[in-house]
């Protein structure tokens, strides 16, 4: 979301965009008594599947909606973030993890418009039998 001044009008701007991100990660944790906190950083491939959809409201309460064909549908993205999971036992482990992305490829060649945006995973891994 941004808002900005277009001819004497207040904009608010939203765009949504659908993607797939294949994060390469680094996640060293730090075991504390109750369980293990996790920190996330690497860089991140996304692709755009389909159309941007942007919504433009303005302040005299009219607005404009529109489909934008990204030119570039692969992008680049740096991600960190931070993470919690707590073990149950024999029954597995539980988490919490919260990330932020932020792109750093353009969408469009001939405009500054990025994206990013914040994850929130909630997570629960089975046992493993030992070897």
């Amino acid at each position: 979301n941004c808002s900005y001044t277009y001819s004497g009008y207040d904009v608010e701007e939203s765009q949504d965009a659908t993607v797939l991100q294949l994060p390469v990660l680094l996640s060293p944790k730090v075991a504390t008594g109750a369980g293990d906190i996790h920190f996330f950083l690497g860089p991140d491939i996304v692709f755009v599947l389909g159309d941007i959809e942007a919504t433009m409201k303005f302040d005299d309460g009219s607005s404009l909606s529109a489909e934008i064909t990204p030119d570039n549908a692969l992008l680049f993205a740096a991600t960190g973030g931070i993470g919690y999971s707590n073990s149950l036992g024999s029954i597995g482990t539980i988490g919490a993890e919260v990330r932020y992305t932020r792109v750093l490829s353009k969408l469009q060649d001939n405009f500054d418009s990025y994206m990013n945006g914040v994850e929130m995973y909630v997570t629960y891994g089975l046992p493993v039998a030992e070897w």
